[in-house]
């Protein structure tokens, strides 16, 4: 390659990533903190050696590795900007890995490719703004399909011990990675203990690398985490068996999901169009294997994709993961889906690559660029209206306005999450603890003896309370003036008792 050349395509790759952090960075402080992102800040922030970060995990069903460095994280800084900023770290990491691991697959412009994709992907953008474990799973198996392509293309200590701890840290980061780093371990061994790929010292070591990696990680997981989360887990009430109507569903919910990571429609009508997606989809993978036009180490990628996506299918549907009530399965969307964005950004590029070149004697690039191009154009324009809109919070609105009125000469009601914007904000804005006081009530249930004039302010959840007291205060003629009413987001007002 000439200097020009590799001038070009540094410019490329620059350009490339400098779009994929905008579509990160971009509106990242729009929407306030909200209840889940508080419940992480305040988490991270327990006591690790006394025990309480533990038992507050516990609590929820969600692996330790999130709360655990972002206490370190927060240890710089407590700052809300800050707290988001970690997210974006391993954004930048997460496609640094996928550029790696696609170019070793394909090269250089299909992972640029996937890259502009995985920016344009609305969800992925959401998973990095809001502040959970799901980026740091994500960014853990995009590590973990880097080392695996790199330790499957020839085998090296250091690229096993990376792909091991990337699997590791995924399943530490969030449960739903078991789906693909289980069918990336086991494919991986068999494929080095069953050939005569590596020396017999070597399967040695990697066997006992996979049995000391289950005692050091897996067996700690369960003692200490899940299995006291699972004892905290509503069961099903109703055993679900293996049917024709189970399975009706299989080759239609990977293509909603694809199509909900984009934003796309997936429900109605369209459910035809992703089952026909997923059918499409599953076919051209078994060409792709069977044909062996693509090497063993994407071929292992897409069966891989199909295994998790099988195991999680029934699990899901005979309610034994993804549990929320009794009888009631979570379903495969929303943050439930997220695992699949490493697999499904790094397999569907290269599967789209090789249907390209079927005719190997054309040249496939200037096809691809300009379809590329008109394609992310159109799903930047889509991802960019919704960019910034996500506000599932108003609590920093509601403090300037509660300041702004001098809030705290009256009574406060706080609803919901409240709480935690309410001290947050308000401590931003230069007050001190001094406000918190008995005039700062936080009601479990009806309240009694309501004040002349009090507020109502609600975050998130405590909807019920919330219209109680609206209507205890309509029903006594007190005079309620609704500053803002956003529905599940937060509601605020401000009651006066009207005197005869």
């Amino acid at each position: 390659m000439s200097a020009f050349s590799k001038r070009k395509e540094l410019i490329i790759i620059i350009l490339v990533f400098g779009f994929f952090i905008f579509t990160m960075v971009h509106g990242l402080m729009h929407s306030p903190l909200w209840g889940d992102e508080w419940f992480e800040y305040y988490c991270s922030q327990s006591e690790i050696l006394s025990g309480r970060m533990n038992e507050t995990i516990n609590y929820t069903f969600q692996p330790p590795l999130y709360n655990y460095v972002m206490h370190l994280w927060l240890m710089i800084s407590t700052d809300h900007t800050w707290f988001r900023m970690f997210n974006i770290f391993i954004g930048v990491g997460s496609g640094a890995f996928l550029l790696g691991t696609v170019s070793r697959l394909c090269d250089r412009e299909t992972s640029l490719v996937s890259l502009v994709a995985l920016a344009c992907c609305y969800e992925w953008v959401y998973c990095t703004q809001e502040c959970s474990e799901y980026a740091l799973m994500v960014f853990c198996l995009f590590a973990a399909l880097f080392f695996y392509v790199r330790s499957v293309e020839s085998f090296s200590y250091p690229d096993l011990a990376g792909f091991i701890l990337s699997c590791v840290g995924a399943i530490y980061s969030q449960y739903g990675s078991v789906f693909i780093v289980a069918p990336l371990l086991i494919i991986f061994y068999f494929s080095y203990i069953l050939t005569d790929r590596i020396k017999t010292k070597q399967k040695l070591i990697l066997t006992l690398a996979y049995l000391l990696s289950a005692v050091s990680f897996a067996l700690p997981l369960w003692l200490f985490f899940l299995r006291h989360q699972m004892a905290n887990q509503e069961l099903s009430d109703n055993t679900v068996k293996l049917s024709l109507h189970l399975c009706k569903g299989i080759f239609v919910t990977l293509g909603r999901v694809i199509g909900y990571l984009f934003s796309l429609n997936i429900q109605g009508g369209w459910e035809t169009f992703w089952g026909l997606f997923t059918i499409v989809l599953f076919v051209f993978s078994l060409i792709l294997i069977f044909d062996k036009r693509i090497k063993w180490t994407g071929s292992s990628l897409i069966i891989c994709m199909w295994t998790g996506y099988f195991i999680h299918y029934f699990l899901v549907r005979m309610q034994i993961y993804g549990m929320i009530h009794p009888g009631e399965s979570a379903g495969f969307y929303y943050r439930y889906s997220y695992f699949y964005i490493p697999i499904v950004f790094t397999v569907l590029p290269m599967m789209i690559r090789e249907l390209l070149i079927w005719d190997r004697s054309r040249n496939y690039r200037g096809f691809l660029y300009a379809t590329v191009g008109i394609g992310a154009l159109c799903m930047f324009l889509s991802l960019y209206s919704l960019m910034g809109n996500w506000e599932k919070s108003l609590d920093d609105k509601y403090a300037m306005i509660w300041s702004d009125h001098k809030g705290w000469e009256d009574t406060t009601y706080l609803f919901g999450a409240a709480h935690y914007g309410f001290d947050y904000y308000l401590q931003a804005l230069g007050y001190d603890e001094t406000y918190r006081d008995d005039s700062i009530i936080e009601p479990d249930a009806d309240a009694t003896d309501l004040p002349d004039s009090f507020w109502m302010w609600r975050s998130n959840w405590g909807q019920q309370n919330w219209t109680k007291m609206m209507d205890k205060a309509t029903m006594l003629g007190y005079d309620i003036e609704i500053y803002d009413d956003s529905g599940d987001a937060g509601q605020l007002a401000y009651c006066t008792l009207n005197q005869p």
